[in-house]
């Protein structure tokens, strides 16, 4: 028996299965089906084994360690859920948009993943056994320690977009069929190792270095920059952007980048995420005041302490004579007043990135 759970009745749960994952117990919703319901709260550690959810709007959902066994998920959206451990076993994905979606450590042994949307998404230890990736779409994808990558079916499969860079590890890229990795070769990424959220790439090659075919080079605009300031300062931000855009630095402005219609918080927070450099302007306007810019910088301090030890991540730049927060009044920074101007910044920032290369 099947049996339908309405909007109202996801609705007046909602604060219970937001607490779920806290309190230990296990929702379980076997043969249920939850299509148009709306469930933006957290199912952590469910069993959702031969569950109907086609169509269901999952956005930002917690799978982390459910039980999807068989579930059909088909044409859902599934945008930035974390599937982090989940078991998709033989699950069916079709059709459904999984932009933004972390999908480490989860078990897509045998699942159908015809025409899903992966851009941008995380596959970090995943298993693709004989998942089906018909015409999928992972483009921008971060595939490290993939397991089991050449039994999956490949056919017509997309891994750059729009020239967006798929990140692979060595062992991984070796897995995947010539003529996906020959097709895209030049949008191609591949990183040592990954630790945390963030690809360690310390030296990462386009795949022709790796087999052979010229020197390591790495292009100083595949680093990503990420400028963090409080609005009293962002003619400041603005300086330093245009300096470094101008030496073909990939640079990330929330006011040059956002575009209309976009979740700025969303944004701001998975572009931190991909940054290579972390760049917070201090001052005592943005240092003394509460704000979003304390939230990027905890969050810029949270990836700083997932990386090894002595790797250079954040280069806060101080722009006049303000305290450093004490999180990270341990990491030397550079000045940009007592006549050092933006100039100097850049080259700063420049000595940085050749560190790193």
């Amino acid at each position: 028996m099947i049996l339908k759970i309405s909007n109202e009745v996801i609705e007046s749960h909602k604060n219970w299965l937001q607490s779920e994952g806290k309190v230990g117990k296990r929702l379980k919703l076997k043969n249920h089906d939850l299509r148009g319901s709306d469930l933006s709260g957290l199912i952590k550690g469910a069993n959702l084994i031969n569950a109907d959810l086609r169509g269901t709007n999952f956005y930002q959902v917690n799978f982390m360690g459910v039980n999807l066994k068989l579930a059909d998920l088909s044409r859902s959206n599934l945008i930035r859920a974390c599937f982090l451990g989940a078991n998709l076993e033989e699950a069916n994905l079709c059709d459904a948009s999984c932009l933004d979606a972390d999908l480490s450590g989860a078990n897509l042994n045998g699942a159908d993943l015809t025409n899903v949307d992966f851009r941008r998404s995380k596959f970090v230890g995943a298993d693709l056994n004989e998942a089906d990736l018909t015409n999928a779409n992972l483009s921008g994808t971060i595939l490290i320690k993939v397991k089991n990558a050449d039994r999956a079916i490949w056919n017509n499969t997309k891994i750059v977009d729009d020239n967006r860079n798929t990140i692979f590890d060595i062992d991984t890229i070796k897995t995947i069929p010539n003529e996906i990795t020959e097709k895209y070769q030049d949008n191609i990424l591949i990183a040592d190792y990954y630790k945390g959220n963030t690809p360690y790439d310390k030296k990462i090659t386009g795949l022709n270095n790796i087999l052979g075919k010229g020197p390591i080079v790495k292009d100083k605009g595949e680093l990503n920059i990420f400028i963090s300031y409080a609005r009293e300062n962002i003619k400041e931000a603005k300086q330093i952007y245009e300096a470094l855009t101008k030496k073909g630095h990939n640079v990330w402005l929330d006011i040059e980048k956002l575009i209309p219609g976009q979740n700025w918080k969303l944004e701001i927070r998975s572009e931190i995420e991909n940054s290579n450099l972390f760049v917070p302007i201090l001052s005592n306007d943005s240092v003394n005041k509460q704000g979003f810019f304390q939230k990027e910088l905890k969050k810029g301090f949270e990836i700083l302490e997932t990386l090894p030890e002595g790797d250079i991540y954040m280069v806060p730049i101080k722009i006049d004579d303000c305290k450093s927060p004490k999180m990270i009044d341990h990491i030397h920074y550079a000045e940009m007043f007592n006549g050092d101007g933006v100039n100097n910044i850049v080259e700063l920032i420049e000595k940085c990135i050749e560190n790193k290369t």
